[in-house]
Order: C-alpha cells, then sequence, then structure tokens
C-alpha cells in the first residue's frame, strides 16, 4: 500500500493532505516515481514550481524514485529508523525485552484461545438447544399423526341403540383433530 502526502503551509499553519492510498503492482524506482508525479499533476497544474522533498524508509527503489522525480530534499523516515532500531537492533540483544515479549505474546495467545473456546461454546449450547427443539417437533409431529389416523370417537356412537333417549339428553362432539394444545 502507497500512501502519497503533500505537506504545505497555509496562513502560517502547517497542514498535511493524503493525496493518494492505492496498493501499486510493483515496487521499483520507476513505477513508484511514475504514479507520484501522475498523482501530483493531477492536483497540481504545475507541480515543477514547487519545492519537492520526500520522506522514506531509505530503500534503493525510494532512492531511485527520489532522483527520477528530481526531489530537492529527501530523508529517512524517523519513525521508521526508530522502528529498525527496536527490531532490529534492540529487542533480540536484550534478553529482558525477549522474555516480556514472550510473556506478552503467549498472554495474548491465551486470550485469542479462551474467546475461541467461548464462541465454540457458545455455537454448542445454541446446538444443543436446536436438537432439543427437532427432538420436541418430532414428538409433536409423532402425536399429530396418530391423531390423524386414530381420531377420537364420539361416546354417544358407543351407547345402545335402545337407549336412545339417554343419546338425545346428553351428547359428546369429538375433539377437532387440528387441536395444538391436544
Amino acid at each position: 500500500m502507497n500512501t502519497r502526502l503533500v505537506c504545505f503551509i497555509k496562513n502560517r499553519e502547517y497542514r498535511i493532505i493524503t493525496l493518494s492510498c492505492e496498493v501499486l503492482v510493483g515496487h521499483t524506482g520507476q513505477q513508484l516515481a511514475d504514479h507520484v508525479s501522475r498523482v501530483m499533476s493531477s492536483f497540481f497544474p504545475d507541480p515543477k514550481k514547487m519545492i519537492r522533498s520526500s520522506c522514506h524508509d531509505g530503500a534503493a527503489n525510494m532512492l531511485k524514485a527520489s532522483k527520477i522525480m528530481r526531489v530537492d530534499y529527501y530523508q529517512h523516515c524517523v519513525a521508521h529508523g526508530l522502528h529498525l532500531l527496536l527490531t532490529v537492533d534492540s529487542l533480540n540483544d536484550v534478553h529482558e525485552v525477549q522474555e516480556l515479549l514472550l510473556k506478552c505474546r503467549e498472554i495474548v495467545s491465551t486470550l485469542h484461545k479462551s474467546y475461541l473456546v467461548q464462541d465454540e461454546l457458545a455455537a454448542t449450547a445454541d446446538r444443543a438447544e436446536v436438537e432439543k427443539l427437532i427432538v420436541r417437533m418430532s414428538a409433536v409431529s409423532a402425536i399429530q399423526e396418530l391423531d390423524d389416523t386414530f381420531p377420537v370417537a364420539d361416546e354417544a356412537t358407543d351407547i345402545d341403540p335402545h337407549q336412545e333417549n339417554l343419546r338425545r339428553d346428553h351428547q359428546h362432539t369429538t375433539l377437532k383433530l387440528s387441536c395444538p394444545t391436544r
């Protein structure tokens, strides 16, 4: 990812504006110089009238891009220099720092695993609840199927035909087949 910034002074205030933040296909000095020149010319009609300076990591391709663009001044990035000082020259030589970093990595790794375990437990609990619901739904479906197969008959139909008067006095109705509370 290459980011192109422009810095300028306006009304006695120092300002920085991001002009471009793109992924470049190649990082040769020529490709970098072409990209920067294209970006600059799209924002500034005559970039040759400006004092040009660049700040970069000091790599050969960046130095070449600065030369191609005829940069007036360039400097190495202080933040990058400090990063290299710490990661290359200091961290590997100081035993206490290495131990501290190892402990930090173990803590981060443990926390990461803990979150993964918690997520997996939550997912497992969800799956268990879904399985319980499926079992319950199967049982309800089986009961409904039995109700459809063997409907409950009216008790009045089982009465002896000689007792017709009882039938008129007390009649039972059949249960609805699709009653959800059954």
